[in-house]
């Protein structure tokens, strides 16, 4: 690993796993991500010797490839549509607070709370992790399928 650390310009502290803020990781995603291209582009120019790490190995550098894939990838991957979250995970300085870009305030947030933000698409109220709003809306499509019934003169 330390060869591709050195070979790729990855910054050695981004592999470092104990650190395990949301905005930290957003920080070992975009090395990922960088460090992908890097390589791809060395090995088009001839410049990479060896096999090609595969994109696990690549991702075992920062973090467990199972994390990489099942969180990094899949929350990281969607969040340029968010400007306001894209700041706030890259910590600048025009990032808006946590209750202006999450709708809430929480000592640490996970990628729970990042899958419920895009999910949403974009910050809101937090209720029971979002358990008692997904129900309410549920209730809601639920009555509107039944008053479209009703209406057609069919039974509920």
């Amino acid at each position: 690993m330390d060869h591709l650390v050195s070979q790729l310009g990855i910054p050695p502290h981004l592999t470092d796993r104990s650190h395990n803020s949301l905005q930290f990781a957003y920080q070992r995603y975009k090395a990922y991500v960088e460090a992908n291209a890097r390589l791809s582009q060395l090995i088009k120019d001839g410049q990479w010797e060896g096999r090609r790490p595969t994109a696990a190995e690549l991702a075992e550098v920062f973090i467990s490839k199972t994390m990489m894939f099942t969180n990094y990838r899949k929350a990281f991957a969607h969040i340029g549509d968010h400007v306001e979250m894209v700041n706030w995970l890259d910590q600048a300085e025009n990032a808006g607070s946590d209750l202006e870009v999450w709708g809430y305030e929480k000592g640490a947030y996970v990628f729970k709370d990042l899958f419920a933000f895009l999910e949403n698409g974009g910050p809101f109220v937090r209720v029971d992790s979002g358990k008692g709003k997904r129900k309410a809306e549920e209730r809601k499509k639920r009555k509107g399928k039944e008053k479209a019934k009703d209406e057609k003169g069919e039974s509920t």
